[in-house]
């Protein structure tokens, strides 16, 4: 699933950003039948290739997942339009793969909380960072200035704040959420 939901989105992504910056003038029709050949490519790549990813699942090299993993944020604040949920789902997988792969290496308890600890940063530093423009753009949006104005007054260093406050809350909750996950998949074995 997703190789299929990547390539889509990349395929998708790039055709626009094609048209949007004047490269290719694409209409349309052509973008979305774009973005459809890359879910096309995609399930191909599954059918292909699935079983032998599957078997290589827990020894795929780190710094690959990582890129994908830096590169899955994107996809899930586009479907869901800026909500973090998809960055918190993304979240408890990163924890749940880190504790499953140590765990099928056998892994001693040091190491796996060395680990856990890190993928909960990364995954706290990629929330938090990810929100943070998501963030400033909900501050351009009338609604929220109408409020904002109501509640703290005009002056934007206190919205700026307020932004960075809440991205600092969401970091941290994806932090705690991310470790509890991998020590939960730890247990579980």
């Amino acid at each position: 699933m997703a190789c299929p939901l990547t390539l889509f989105v990349v395929f998708w992504w790039s055709s626009a950003a094609l048209n949007l910056f004047g490269l290719a003038a694409l209409s349309e029709g052509t973008i979305a039948f774009l973005a459809l050949g890359g879910l096309t490519a995609g399930i191909v790549l599954d059918a292909l290739f699935l079983k032998r990813w599957t078997r290589r699942f827990y020894g795929a090299k780190l710094k690959w997942l990582v890129a994908l993993y830096m590169l899955w944020p994107l996809i899930a604040l586009s479907l869901f339009m800026g909500v973090p949920k998809g960055l918190c789902a993304i979240g408890f997988a990163a924890g749940f793969y880190v504790a499953r792969r140590l765990h099928h290496e056998g892994a001693k308890l040091d190491r796996m909380r060395r680990a856990e600890r890190q993928v909960s940063l990364l995954v706290a530093a990629v929330v938090g960072g990810a929100m943070f423009p998501i963030g400033l753009l909900a501050l351009e949006e009338q609604p929220v200035r109408h409020v904002l104005e109501r509640v703290i007054g005009s002056d934007s260093l206190p919205a700026l704040i307020l932004v960075c406050s809440g991205c600092l809350v969401l970091a941290a909750i994806q932090y705690f959420l991310t470790r509890m996950t991998a020590r939960l998949a730890h247990r579980i074995g």
